[in-house]
């Protein structure tokens, strides 16, 4: 029982110190002067005015898509943060709307002084920590290439520590995830960089003390709230389940893993980065609402209750948007113009069934059942994400699908660790290694 007090006063101490380090970060940030990042700025909204709010970057694939309204409003949020006024303006967030010229236009009339119209204060916009100091020597383009130069770097040392530490097939199924999400697209649009930086960063973590619950417990509480802070609502379950998984993969592999003990492992991992993440939106309201005098629990819910419950014109309720929702963030996983389509989502998934039964029939082993039951777990939680907020995930599955990759590693997972690995003609490990322990 104590143990367990202490660990929670760990948690809220790191959530809160945290919180606080990257409120301090925003508010420094919002002190680089307006007319050093004004060019950038104006260059960045001229880029995107000449571009649609949401345009596909290959033809016919409509999981390329670039939403490149979804940046326009970040930028504007950016530009609305005025150095006279730091801490306000950081906390007040707003954007100028453009009116009949769209929100790229907006950009450029607020760098040249028009004050910002739309009220935006139900996320952080913790992003500005990172941009606002790279608008001051890059535009839009140079800000996506050199964030794909990064996320490359830290996908490849996370690569590196896992080979390193004899895991290359762990290696192997993180890479094949990446790419079945079509993890190249992502510099396409800041709104996509921003997750998949935060768990790219975390990984080498993660990795480094797979062995340790209390550490792994205090990281997946801080990329809760680094998520919540920084991120648009995109594909924020990636900070936690990803990570998860490759502590899970490399524990299975090296034989400390343990059902019993690991399931309440990750669901700990869970409860903290869950309630990190919700506490760190709570704050954003509770903060704009005592700078601005104005009640910002209001429009914060409604737009939840927009995401959840909120209906396309498309459908009769909300049952059939979530289901819908589902089947999208499905059909983006393949090839093809349609936001849904039945026929490639039957292919695609029969002919990978038909694959997989036959390597695990051919290679079986001896499976732990609790290890299979723990993966599967993981690998429906994107899914119930995508049908609880079934109206957001259903608009914007070109981007939120990507979260599938977490599932697509459960998926990779079991397969990979129900095989007799000694029947396999290019591998020569053992297929149980002793028990290491571990710290708790």
């Amino acid at each position: 029982m104590k143990q367990k007090v202490i660990q929670i006063l760990r948690c809220i101490a790191v959530w809160a110190a945290s919180l606080a380090l990257l409120t301090g970060l925003m508010f420094l940030t919002a002190l680089i002067p307006d007319e050093n990042i004004k060019d950038n700025l104006i260059e960045s909204g001229l880029t995107l005015m000449k571009a649609e709010p949401h345009e596909p970057v290959t033809e016919n694939m409509y999981h390329s898509i670039q939403d490149n309204y979804a940046d326009a409003v970040l930028l504007g949020v950016i530009s609305g943060v005025s150095s006279e006024n730091p801490v306000y303006t950081a906390i007040n967030t707003m954007y100028y709307d453009g009116g009949d010229k769209g929100e790229s236009y907006g950009i450029v009339a607020s760098a040249a002084g028009v004050k910002p119209n739309t009220d935006y204060t139900r996320y952080w916009h913790g992003s500005m920590i990172v941009l606002r100091p790279l608008l001051t020597f890059a535009d839009i383009d140079s800000i996506k290439i050199i964030s794909a130069f990064v996320m490359l770097f830290l996908a490849s040392l996370s690569c590196y520590m896992l080979i390193k530490r004899k895991n290359t097939d762990i290696a192997v199924i993180f890479v094949l995830s990446l790419a079945m999400v079509q993890a190249f697209y992502v510099p396409i649009s800041l709104e996509y960089i921003i997750v998949f930086t935060i768990m790219l960063a975390l990984c080498p973590f993660y990795i480094q003390f797979s062995g340790n619950n209390t550490a792994l417990l205090l990281l997946s509480v801080l990329g809760g709230t680094v998520t919540a802070f920084t991120d648009f609502l995109t594909t924020e379950t990636m900070t936690l389940l990803v990570l998860l998984l490759l502590v899970l993969f490399i524990r299975i592999k090296d034989g400390s893993f343990s059902a019993k003990s690991d399931a309440g492992f990750a669901s700990g991992c869970g409860a903290g980065w869950f309630l990190s993440y919700i506490f760190t939106f709570v704050s954003k309201w509770v903060l704009a609402t005592i700078v601005t005098g104005e009640n910002k629990f209001t429009a914060a819910l409604e737009s939840f209750a927009e995401r959840t419950s909120g209906n396309a014109e498309e459908f009769e309720n909300p049952v059939q948007q979530s289901f819908s929702a589902l089947a999208a963030n499905l059909t983006m996983l393949f090839p093809g113009p349609d936001r849904i389509n039945p026929v490639a989502m039957l292919l695609g998934f029969g002919i990978s069934a038909l694959l997989a039964v036959f390597i695990i029939f051919k290679f079986r082993g001896n499976p732990s059942k609790g290890m299979i039951v723990i993966l599967a777990v993981t690998a429906v939680l994107p899914a119930l994400r995508f049908m609880v907020l079934g109206n957001h995930s259903y608009l914007h599955c070109f981007f939120t699908y990507r979260a599938l990759m977490s599932s697509i590693m459960s998926v990779l997972g079991i397969i990979w660790f129900s095989l007799d690995r000694r029947k396999l003609p290019f591998s020569r490990q053992p297929e149980i290694k002793s028990v290491k322990k571990r710290k708790v």
